[in-house]
């Protein structure tokens, strides 16, 4: 079972720029090859942390982390509304967009049950 519907992931994806998404795919099939994935996969979630933040958010999406001049992209951000901390958030205005914090969890077989569970 998918997270999305596939009638949500079809909408939002007719309003992305082709051109854009071709380019981020290029770059993040150029900085993930099959090595690197399965290394990815040994690491805990507080080893890959930063690099998933660069490597996907700014090097693929183009965010500009904090302490950069201008940034939308923040690493432990505490939540706003139960003072929580996540992994990082997405900003707009300093404020997290919502649907933007995520917290970077290892996936070991327990844990993704419990994550398709919630689902």
């Amino acid at each position: 079972m998918g997270i999305f519907q596939k009638s949500v992931i079809k909408k939002h994806l007719m309003q992305l720029d082709k051109e854009q998404v071709d380019k981020a795919f290029d770059r993040f099939n150029e900085n993930y090859s099959p090595a690197k994935i399965s290394e990815i996969k040994k690491l805990k979630e507080e080893e890959y942390q930063d690099g998933f933040l660069r490597e996907i958010f700014v090097d693929i999406f183009g965010y500009t982390l904090k302490p950069a001049d201008n940034y939308n992209l923040a690493r432990e951000f505490k939540n706003q509304t139960d003072g929580k901390k996540a992994d990082g958030a997405i900003l707009k205005d300093g404020k997290a967009i919502d649907q933007m914090v995520y917290q970077l969890y290892e996936l070991t077989n327990e844990e993704i049950e419990i994550v398709e569970e919630s689902v």
